[in-house]
């Protein structure tokens, strides 16, 4: 089951995308054809607690026919950084010893699609996490087996300082392959299993 966040008519709502069966009704796993997809939509939150908190509304839409959001809105984005040796040693550093906790605004939280906005006042370089491949050329590949401190260890350690909300956003650490963005670059995210986000950086003030 994928579950989206999507608006439609400047409504926002939470669904879960279907593939559509030759008789027209929901099937089970997403296909690869858009246009066979489906959001049925959602009443309540689907993290929220107890039997009767989350139901289909019946109102389902065809996947071309809404935007699809960002599919969490955290309280908070906790990122772990230099959780890759490689990563780290190519900043000049040796990977440390315990977590290094570093947290992000939840504006920060981008939806498929939507433009990635580089702040070139501030910033010369935006960093590049869990992104794979820029204009389709791969600049960070790495497994979740090379993390120095796994992601069973890193919630111990962070909810040991902070309470973890649900929909927060943990980031367990960048691979090494770091490197700057331009306007009009196309990132693409890919994690094994679940899909690929694509995304393009515009320049804004």
């Amino acid at each position: 089951m994928r579950i989206a966040r999507f608006s439609r008519d400047d409504d926002v709502a939470y669904g879960v995308v279907q593939e559509v069966s030759p008789d027209g009704a929901g099937g089970a796993a997403p296909g690869q054809d858009a246009e066979r997809l489906q959001v049925a939509e959602l009443h309540g939150h689907p993290f929220g607690v107890g039997s009767d908190s989350v139901r289909f509304t019946g109102a389902r839409y065809p996947l071309p026919e809404v935007r699809l959001l960002a599919p969490v809105l955290p309280t908070k984005v906790i990122a772990i950084g230099k959780n890759y040796a490689d990563h780290a040693r190519e900043m000049g550093a040796e990977p440390p010893s315990e977590p290094v906790i570093f947290l992000k605004p939840s504006t920060a939280v981008t939806g498929p699609g939507d433009p990635v906005a580089r702040p070139v006042k501030l910033s010369e370089r935006v960093d590049l996490e869990l992104t794979t491949t820029v204009n389709g050329e791969v600049k960070q590949q790495a497994r979740t087996s090379q993390l120095r401190h796994d992601v069973t260890e890193l919630i111990c350690y962070v909810t040991a300082v902070m309470t973890l909300l649900p929909g927060d956003v943990l980031l367990t650490g960048t691979p090494a392959g770091v490197g700057p963005l331009a306007h009009g670059d196309n990132l693409a995210v890919t994690i094994q299993g679940i899909g690929t986000l694509s995304n393009r950086v515009v320049d804004r003030d």
